[in-house]
């Protein structure tokens, strides 16, 4: 596992917010805190330098404390996204991510008392996932209550286990002409019939589904409250390019509107 150093990447933060005048930054690390001695570098030296700068990252549930929570928040971290994928206890062990409903909740609660903007995302259409399954992740969404929750309709990706388990089940193609491309959406690349994603659920029936999951996820993001601390991480991204809080207004109204 290569990193780059905390010198080279604050160098390159420094040179962008003297140029371009940027106060937020992202992060692209698919686990920022995987080695934790790194993030408490990045962040201790943040503050040594005096550096006035957000940024947001990427995790996992399993690799947050509360004490490096404050340090990064300390640091100027002001977004953190994490990967739930499901309220289900069947569907979150057959995706073999390595967490647990609990490390979830303790993430949960140390986002919100330490009120950061934080991000969770689902996933929902898994093969052998039941309507129940999918009403569960619904309803765990709401009991941790993140700022934003993100949905995405399952995706088949060669050489999973999930690939192989959708074409056991008669959903999948093991292979495809290269002429298929041209006739089907890419997500929908390899599914026999893209509306028939679930085994155990009728195809309207998970249209339904899907477009109820999207409506009730959508609600849940144009909360007021939600909106609200939306905006104020942002504020000093505003500061210094008042016509991003223009556009982000715009934006939000017509969130609304619609």
């Amino acid at each position: 596992m290569h990193f780059r150093s905390i010198e080279n990447v604050l160098e390159e933060i420094t040179q962008v917010m003297l140029d371009y005048g940027t106060r937020q930054f992202a992060i692209k690390d698919d686990t920022f805190t995987v080695k934790r001695s790194h993030v408490v570098e990045f962040c201790e030296e943040i503050i040594r330098r005096g550096l006035k700068f957000n940024w947001d990252c990427t995790t996992r549930v399993d690799r947050i404390d509360e004490k490096l929570l404050k340090l990064m928040i300390r640091g100027g971290c002001n977004v953190i996204k994490v990967g739930v994928e499901t309220g289900s206890e069947r569907i979150l062990k057959a995706t073999k991510k390595g967490i647990t409903f609990e490390q979830v909740r303790n993430a949960a609660r140390l986002f919100n008392k330490h009120n950061i903007f934080w991000s969770a995302y689902f996933m929902m259409g898994l093969p052998q996932e039941t309507e129940e399954d999918i009403l569960k992740t619904y309803e765990f969404m709401k009991e941790i209550n993140p700022f934003y929750a993100g949905l995405g309709v399952y995706e088949a990706f060669r050489n999973t286990e999930l690939f192989g388990l959708g074409v056991e089940m008669g959903l999948l193609y093991p292979e495809v002409e290269i002429d298929h491309f041209f006739k089907t959406r890419p997500k929908d690349y390899y599914f026999i019939d893209p509306r028939r994603r679930v085994v155990e659920i009728e195809s309207d029936r998970f249209e339904e589904l899907t477009d109820h999951m999207i409506r009730a996820f959508d609600k849940h993001n144009k909360a007021f409250s939600k909106m609200a601390k939306r905006g104020w991480i942002r504020k000093r991204a505003y500061l210094s390019d008042p016509g991003l809080l223009v556009g982000d207004l715009r934006k939000a109204v017509s969130w609304v509107i619609h």
